[in-house]
């Protein structure tokens, strides 16, 4: 079986090298490591004033933002009443418009109507002019008849009237022969009626003409106001128009203001990212290191405990040099901060051999004596990495609490767990026995961290 890191196979009561000469754990790297946690630590303060300012701005800017978009927002909804009341202006300025139209088409209409009076009473004017000329003509023929009668009241005026070779004469001709078969009161009379037609033909003709020219005036009136009441809508139709893009200026700019901030913020995170990435990236570098330093000072102290051994066996140090130097070397460390802060003792008894040289080697944990059958538990909390049997040590049981801490169990008579099951403090490994390389019933119980092997007496409650 393969066993952690820097935990080779041990046989309770065989020997094993002690420390060498002189070799201090102080010395093994722990001044680089002190660096290595400085540095690192100073890097994490760092990052973390950098995260808290980039954070801030970051507020900040999406502050900004909702500001922004609160304000497009009022902008917005005072908008809409502006749109409805455009759209009732358009209606009013449509009606207004067919209005005008209807009435611009009624008024030809009646500027037709007056065009064709004016030439009624054009053609009236003509007939009067004609009537008139007859009647003056009437007038004439009885005023040269009577003065002819009297004159010469014999036959030679009719002889005179027919002989007539004027054009001119011809009215007083027809007239005259006229007034031969009729009576002086007849003619009057016919007088008079021509008289009176004149009068009503050209009355009549004035009539129609000033009643088409009232109601022209009458229409231009009504498209005056009507032209008038377009041009006010019209104008309130602009200036509204001109309010509505104003406001849509205003919520362009303020979609444009939110643009630019949402940009800064996408930036802001960016950074922020490309910041925390960094740090995580000096932290892990850190981490690499401290590790790399903890991994030289334990192979350091596995060359100095070997170059102790050699020692030992060429007689240059003592075993009681070797006990004094492993008891300050491989005494204790602090438990890691993931690992337990005390260990439970695995089983009630006596230990029958401490941690640290003995005859001529190491020994790498305690024996505690007990009955065969006594139950051992678990020192603490963790998963089983190893149940079976394993060399020297017999039937054994290890378990990894977490942080570097792992424990083991040895020369058990049986095993009552398996790899990878989850147990807690104190739950029942196994049994006492004598099994592997052992003199006697006991738990050979071990405490390594990060594969060294220190004295479990310094964790155990």
């Amino acid at each position: 079986m393969r066993l952690p890191d820097g935990m080779g196979p041990l046989q309770s009561g065989t020997d094993v090298p002690t420390p060498f000469r002189g070799v201090r754990v102080e010395d093994m790297g722990r001044t680089r490591l002190i660096a290595i946690v400085a540095v690192a630590a100073l890097c994490a303060g760092l990052g973390m004033g950098l995260v808290a300012a980039q954070t801030d701005e970051i507020d900040d800017a999406k502050a900004q933002r909702d500001e922004i978009r609160a304000r497009a927002a009022e902008w917005a909804s005072a908008l809409d009443p502006l749109v409805a009341e455009n759209d009732e202006l358009e209606a009013a300025v449509a009606t207004l418009t067919a209005n005008v139209e209807t009435q611009q088409a009624e008024l030809e209409g009646i500027r037709s109507a007056l065009e064709q009076a004016e030439r009624d009473v054009m053609i009236a004017d003509e007939a009067v002019a004609e009537a008139e000329a007859e009647v003056a003509a009437l007038r004439e023929l009885i005023r040269a008849r009577a003065v002819e009668a009297f004159i010469n009241p014999d036959d030679d005026v009719f002889e005179q009237v027919l002989s007539a070779t004027d054009i001119g004469e011809a009215a007083l001709r027809r007239a005259f022969i006229r007034s031969v078969s009729i009576s002086d009161a007849e003619l009057l009379d016919e007088l008079r009626v021509a008289e009176a037609e004149v009068v009503d033909q050209r009355e009549a003709a004035a009539a129609a003409r000033d009643e088409v020219g009232l109601q022209l005036n009458a229409e231009a009136e009504t498209l005056a106001e009507l032209e008038v009441a377009l041009a006010d809508q019209q104008r309130l139709r602009d200036a509204l128009e001109q309010r509505i893009a104003d406001y849509n200026a205003e919520i362009d700019a303020l979609e444009a203001s939110e643009a630019d901030v949402t940009a800064r913020i996408q930036g802001l995170i960016a950074d922020e990212a490309a910041r925390e990435a960094a740090i995580a990236e000096a932290a892990r570098v850190a981490a690499e290191r401290e590790r790399l330093a903890r991994l030289q000072a334990e192979q350091e102290a596995a060359r100095a405990a070997a170059a102790a051994q050699q020692s030992l066996a060429t007689g240059e140090v003592t075993v009681a040099e070797s006990t004094a130097l492993g008891a300050e070397a491989f005494d204790s460390v602090p438990l890691p901060a993931s690992a337990p802060s005390a260990l439970v003792w695995p089983v009630g008894g006596v230990v029958t051999s401490p941690f640290g040289p003995r005859w001529g080697r190491m020994h790498e944990g305690i024996d505690i004596g007990a009955p065969t059958g006594s139950s051992i538990g678990a020192a603490a909390g963790g998963v089983v990495i190893s149940a079976g049997y394993d060399g020297g040590y017999g039937n054994a049981v290890i378990v990894d609490h977490g942080g570097g801490l792992v424990t083991l169990y040895g020369h058990m008579n049986e095993i009552l767990t398996s790899t990878g099951a989850q147990v807690s403090t104190g739950q029942l490994l196994g049994t006492v026995g004598c099994t592997g390389s052992c003199t006697g019933p006991h738990v050979h119980f071990e405490t390594r961290v990060n594969g060294i092997p220190y004295d479990p007496m310094a964790y155990l409650g």
